[in-house]
């Protein structure tokens, strides 16, 4: 199936509408009927999002996204931004990492300097995943400009899942197999600081270790 986008934005709500979706997924909730679709460009080189989810502030030593983007963000052109990959065991530039721990169950994010900034408990993770991903069509495309200079892209696999094994969450990111993504930033025009994650990732080779027998589909 070929269909035209007229940006990478566009991609999903035009095949939430070619398959009978009809409204853009605002929500922590699945996008149809208990159902979620996830789309993305060359899909296995690429880490997909599982849901994002804001860390407990609470129990955090950070209190916010606006004070985790002071304490470690970075300027860039006319923003502050905290955009940032952070896997368990190995720090980024930033300096922050994961440290999971099984016993008690929760995901911290540390700075190899400051220590603990961020908790996550395992019970509102697996909660999220559970909410997001109970049945997934995950949608491969193959994207290309054409001779008209229009984005379009060819739609080429899809993977159904459904009951992911919860147990495994924390252990995946634990192992790297799962990651998250800061994207915080605070606007140099307004001062007002937006946060598009964290974005908690997989990536589509890897799915069949967090969902059981997933179903493959040549488009």
């Amino acid at each position: 199936m070929l269909v035209h986008a007229e940006s990478v934005k566009l991609q999903l709500d035009k095949l939430r509408n070619i398959i009978g979706f009809k409204e853009p997924n605002s929500s922590k909730q699945p996008d149809y009927l208990g159902i979620e679709l996830k789309t993305t460009r060359q899909f296995s080189k690429k880490r997909s999002t599982i849901f994002a989810q804001v860390a407990e502030w609470k129990n955090s030593v950070i209190k916010s996204s606006a004070e985790m983007l002071d304490k470690y963000g970075y300027s860039r052109e006319d923003s502050y931004k905290l955009y940032c990959t952070v896997r368990a065991g190995i720090a980024n530039p930033q300096g922050l990492s994961f440290d999971v721990d099984l016993e008690k169950d929760i995901l911290f994010e540390i700075h190899e300097i400051d220590g603990i900034t961020l908790v996550w408990s395992g019970k509102l993770l697996r909660q999220r995943l559970l909410e997001k991903h109970k049945e997934t069509f995950w949608i491969e495309a193959e994207s290309f400009v054409n001779d008209e200079g229009i984005e379009c892209f060819i739609l080429k696999q899809v993977i159904h899942t459904k009951n992911p094994l919860l147990s495994q969450l924390l252990p995946l990111l634990k192992d790297r197999v799962i990651t998250m993504d800061h994207l915080i930033k605070r606007s140099g025009k307004t001062n007002k600081v937006s946060e598009k994650g964290p974005l908690f990732k997989i990536n589509s080779k890897n799915l069949n270790l967090l969902f059981p027998e997933p179903v493959y589909y040549e488009i």
